[in-house]
C-alpha cells in the first residue's frame, strides 16, 4: 500500500504579484518523485497539480536541475526533459564535471574551456535562450568577484557566452548571508535562482534576526530580496526563484531546519 502525503498549499504566502519581477518561479525538481511516492498537493481543498498552484498564485518559471545520472531519482537527462529549463552548470564556486572542471584541483581553464564549450552548444541548438551562470552564496562579494575576475580566458569562456547572473542566497547556512551583503555583489542581468526560509527552525539564528521563523516570515524574506532586485538600476533584476517550496521530506537541506521549508 501507497502512503498517502496531502499537502495543503490554499495558503501559500510567498509574494508572487504580476507586476513584479519578469520571472516569478520555484525549482521543484523532486515533484515526480514526490508523486510517485503518493504525495498529492491541494488547493483550496481540492486535489491539484503542483505547477498549477504556483502558477494561479503568480509563478512564470520553472527550474528543473538535471545531473549526471541514469536514475529519476537522482535527476537524469530523461527525467529533467520530462518536466525543463537549462542553465550552464550549477552552483559552479568549484567548477563542475569533477574531476576535469574542478577549479581547486586545475584551475580555472578547464571549466572556461567547459563552459564556452556548453555556451556555443546552446547558442547552436537556440540561439534565443538565455545563458545563466549560477555561483551559490551570491552574497559573498569576494567569492564572486574573484570567479569573474579569473573565469574568462582568451580563446575560452566569454562575456558574451552568457546572458545572465544567477546567484543562491540561504539564510541559514552563513550569518553574512543579509540583504546589504547581497545587495553588494548584483550586476547585470541577474536572478536569485534559489532561496529558501523556514516556517520552523528551533536552536537556529538566520541571517536576518528581525525576521520571524514562520510561514509569514517566509513571505517577508522573499519581499525582501524581490525590493532589492526590482530596486536595481535600469531594470536589471530579473526574477527571483524559490526553491523547492513543496519538497516532502528534504531534510532541511542540509540546515538545522528539518524538512520545515516547506511554503505555508
Amino acid at each position: 500500500m501507497r502512503l498517502l502525503w496531502v499537502t495543503l498549499l490554499s495558503a501559500l504566502t510567498i509574494p508572487f504579484p504580476a507586476n513584479a519581477l519578469n520571472y516569478r518561479g520555484a525549482d521543484f525538481s523532486s515533484l515526480v518523485n514526490l508523486e510517485k511516492s503518493g504525495i498529492v498537493y491541494k488547493d483550496s481543498g481540492k486535489a491539484t497539480k503542483l505547477e498549477t498552484i504556483l502558477k494561479s498564485h503568480g509563478a512564470n518559471l520553472a527550474r528543473i536541475r538535471v545531473w549526471t545520472s541514469t536514475k529519476d531519482s537522482e535527476y537524469s537527462l530523461a527525467y529533467g526533459l520530462a518536466l525543463a529549463k537549462r542553465a550552464i552548470g550549477n552552483e559552479i564556486n568549484d567548477g563542475m564535471l569533477w574531476p576535469v572542471g574542478r577549479i581547486s584541483v586545475n584551475g580555472y581553464s578547464p571549466l572556461s574551456q567547459l563552459l564556452h564549450s556548453a555556451a556555443n552548444g546552446v547558442r547552436h541548438a537556440s540561439p534565443s535562450t538565455k545563458i545563466m551562470v549560477h555561483l551559490a552564496n551570491g552574497w559573498n562579494g569576494g567569492g564572486v568577484n574573484s570567479f569573474f575576475n579569473q573565469i574568462f580566458i582568451p580563446g575560452q569562456f566569454a562575456t558574451s557566452d552568457f546572458d545572465l547572473f544567477g546567484f543562491s542566497f540561504y539564510p541559514f547556512y552563513e550569518s553574512g548571508a543579509t540583504y546589504a551583503a547581497l545587495k553588494t555583489t548584483l550586476q547585470g542581468d541577474v536572478m536569485v535562482v534559489e532561496t529558501d526560509w523556514p516556517a520552523v527552525c528551533s536552536g537556529k539564528t538566520m541571517s536576518e534576526k528581525s525576521i520571524e521563523i514562520s510561514a509569514a516570515g517566509q513571505s517577508t524574506w522573499v519581499s525582501g530580496i524581490r525590493n532589492i532586485l526590482q530596486g536595481l538600476s535600469g531594470g536589471h533584476g530579473i526574477g527571483i526563484v524559490y526553491w523547492e517550496p513543496a519538497w516532502i521530506g528534504n531534510a532541511g537541506l542540509g540546515s538545522a531546519c528539518w524538512v520545515r521549508l516547506l511554503s505555508f
